[in-house]
């Protein structure tokens, strides 16, 4: 017996079986018209489909910041409150001790300065996972902040970015090194920068010490344990 002919016995085989099994559920149907619930076991058996896909579908997930409803906002830590004073644990300025001013609305990021006059941190956008909340807290209710947002920041980017490419292939033609490009800060964006910080320093300097304590970074020595402080 050749294998087609084999394969083509066994498929009738099991055809056969299928439509036993079909006849055999319809004869069980009562005279009054309602069907006898049948057990698992004596139900037909499902043919197996004879085509299945290569790819699995994926279905793409509409997380963006644009899209984000109200119920998907991300959820503040009950130890973060505005004018708490947070250590930055990753980035450039990593041990430093900032001051939470809210959180922005689109992305959920925490927006915070040094202020920038005592340790150099400009207002900036950080995650609450890379920050340690301290119980140190300071008033800054009469603050406005609201025409900082996530725009704030991605303004002019774009544009500083092709800056420094172009500088790039400049030194690469040997015709300039990128060191020759400077990128400065728009105007609008250091006012605003002296005015937000000018109203927090009004702040720090009512509360004894705040100001060494901001300045000072925050480090671990042998034997100490982050887990282990209260801050």
């Amino acid at each position: 017996m050749s294998v087609f002919t084999k394969g083509s016995s066994e498929r009738a085989e099991r055809d056969a079986a299928l439509q036993a099994a079909i006849k055999e559920q319809a004869a069980i149907i009562s005279g009054t018209g309602n069907v006898i619930e049948l057990k698992p076991s004596e139900r037909a058996p499902k043919r197996k489909p004879s085509f299945y896909p290569v790819d699995a579908r994926v279905r793409r997930l509409h997380t963006s910041a644009k899209k984000r409803s109200q119920k998907q906002r991300t959820r503040l830590r009950n130890s973060i409150q505005p004018g708490t004073v947070l250590i930055m644990l990753a980035g450039r300025f990593r041990g430093k001790r900032v001051v939470f001013l809210r959180q922005l609305e689109h992305s959920g990021l925490l927006l915070v300065t040094g202020p920038f006059a005592l340790n150099g941190v400009p207002l900036r956008r950080v995650n609450q996972v890379y920050v340690i909340a301290t119980k140190t807290r300071v008033d800054i209710s009469g603050i406005d902040t609201s025409s900082v947002d996530d725009t704030w920041f991605t303004k002019g980017a774009r544009k500083a970015r092709e800056e420094r490419k172009k500088a790039r292939l400049r030194g690469a033609d040997g015709s300039g090194g990128e060191s020759t490009v400077k990128q400065c800060l728009p105007e609008e964006k250091k006012n605003l920068q002296k005015q937000i910080d000018g109203q927090v320093m009004k702040a720090v300097e009512g509360i004894p010490l705040l100001r060494e304590y901001l300045s000072s970074r925050f480090t671990l020595t042998k034997g100490q344990y982050p887990h282990r402080m209260t801050f």
